[in-house]
């Protein structure tokens, strides 16, 4: 029983670790090749109630 949750803890780490890499290479592509649209863009969150563009 104790590998099961020794697994499931390292799937949590790497599930979080996976999304942080696709946060910051978001915030890469915003930065970076999509410059000219910075005032067009939204980036969605999970804890945002409103989207304003």
């Amino acid at each position: 029983m104790p590998h099961r949750v020794a697994l499931r803890e390292i799937h949590h780490v790497k599930s979080v670790l996976d999304f942080a890499d696709h946060n910051i290479l978001i915030d890469q592509t915003m930065l970076d090749d999509f410059r000219a649209f910075s005032g067009a863009m939204t980036k969605l969150s999970v804890n945002a109630t409103l989207i304003c563009a």
